[in-house]
């Protein structure tokens, strides 16, 4: 503590020692009500944060980006319970996130853009399942290497029971790479996407188990 510090310390005391307690209150409230309104609201917002950090799991069961939609998908909606349900997910254990506050074109020159550096960086940090674009921006964003080539072990048995959906990217070498599913006549493409609808899967999927429960509800009529 600084000799000024000190010093200044001293001289409070002082004055609040010659005033009645009633008066000694009123004196603190008048000259530090901004100090003591902004520590209380440090003590709430650290309270709060703690809390969430305490109660919200760490894990999630499944990540799905829905990418170009005004469509409310997210949490709390209609078809982010439905799919809750339809999964089987304990919402107390982990996490289902859906984002759908995100609009990117993969096709244009994207460089800059925050969105698409956002989509990137859940794509590269392997935390993104899926993203749901248009056929247009999904090739694009195929042809980065940043979408699964469809073939993987990982998601064979997608290719095999999606074959007659496949969207496919060209390599430089003039190699046809699966690396969409086309949903056009989903119920969600309908509702989200005007009819224009393919599923991508990250390349460093984390949840690979999953993408087929995704499809399911989907294909079978769980999304309508």
């Amino acid at each position: 503590m600084t000799a000024r510090l000190k010093q200044w310390l001293a001289g409070e005391r002082e004055k609040l020692a010659g005033l009645p307690r009633r008066e000694q209150l009123r004196y603190i409230w008048d000259y530090y009500k901004l100090y003591l309104t902004a520590f209380a609201a440090l003590l709430l917002i650290g309270g709060t944060t703690a809390w969430h950090l305490a109660t919200t799991p760490s894990e999630n069961w499944f990540f799905a980006c829905f990418a170009n939609t005004t469509v409310n998908l997210g949490e709390g909606s209609g078809f982010y319970d439905g799919f809750a349900s339809w999964a089987g997910y304990d919402l107390k254990e982990k996490n289902l996130v859906f984002e759908d506050q995100l609009y990117c074109r993969p096709s244009t020159n994207p460089m800059g853009d925050t969105y698409y550096e956002l989509l990137v960086a859940y794509l590269e940090a392997g935390t993104l399942d899926v993203v749901l674009m248009e056929e247009a921006e999904l090739v694009a964003l195929g042809e980065t290497g940043r979408l699964i080539d469809l073939r993987d072990a990982r998601t064979e048995d997608l290719c095999t029971s999606c074959e007659d959906r496949l969207v496919y990217v060209t390599s430089s070498e003039g190699e046809e790479i699966p690396v969409g599913i086309d949903l056009s006549d989903t119920a969600l493409a309908a509702e989200a996407y005007g009819g224009d609808c393919v599923l991508g899967v990250s390349a460093n999927v984390p949840h690979p188990d999953q993408v087929s429960v995704f499809l399911s509800y989907l294909l079978e009529g769980g999304a309508s």
